[in-house]
């Protein structure tokens, strides 16, 4: 009878761990990804907000620690990240790629990325500001990453 119990305890415990835990053998997964940087940005430099439209691409390498942490190495790339001076009209872009590390449990991250300049090539006196943005995502059971969207972008006043 108490090896039936055990038995019973055993097999409950192992379908919990494999409902709640990333499998063992995911390996390194890579996930690559369009991530939409649509809004306004106050630009500090020039004074006005920039109307951004375009695409942040994402790349996402995920893999299982020892440690049965979930470990995200990120980049985002600014290719094709316009903006509009919204008193000046001016052409703007976001360039730069942000990268870095989420390691951890949780399978919802929110992260920052700098690396960013936010320049107007047509005016001299507008050199770059520097941005930063915040980005959320979910990591799913199997390593892929789902749900990436941008929450925000900043800028700082740096060479301005």
């Amino acid at each position: 009878m108490h090896r039936r119990r055990l038995f019973a305890l055993v097999v409950a415990v192992q379908a919990a761990m494999a409902i709640s835990a990333p499998p063992a053998h995911a390996g390194v997964v890579v996930t690559k990804s369009h991530v939409p940087a649509v809004g306004t940005v106050e630009n500090p430099c020039a004074g006005e907000d920039v109307l951004l439209s375009g695409d942040l691409e994402a790349v996402f390498v995920t893999s299982i620690e020892d440690s049965g942490d979930i470990l995200v190495r990120y980049s985002f790339q600014a290719a094709g990240v316009k903006g509009i001076g919204a008193t000046t009209g001016l052409p703007y872009l976001l360039v730069g790629e942000g990268h870095g590390t989420s390691s951890g449990h949780q399978l919802q991250r929110a992260v920052t990325a700098s690396d960013y300049a936010m320049i107007a090539p047509a005016v001299p006196g507008i050199h770059r500001a520097r941005a930063t943005a915040s980005v959320s995502f979910a990591v799913q059971l199997s390593g892929e990453i789902s749900d990436v969207s941008l929450d925000s972008v900043f800028i700082d006043k740096i060479d301005c």
